[in-house]
């Protein structure tokens, strides 16, 4: 686990922190209009 700062305050997060360079994981998440967005590697 790593600890992250997300608007100054302290957060635990699972894994390992991205860093420059690295390849995003696949992802979806929820837009404004509930549609389904994301990045397809």
């Amino acid at each position: 686990m790593a600890k992250v700062t997300s608007g100054g305050n302290a957060v635990t997060v699972r894994g390992d922190p991205m860093r420059k360079g690295y390849a995003a994981p696949e992802f979806s998440l929820a837009g404004n209009d509930l549609k389904d967005i994301g990045l397809r590697c």
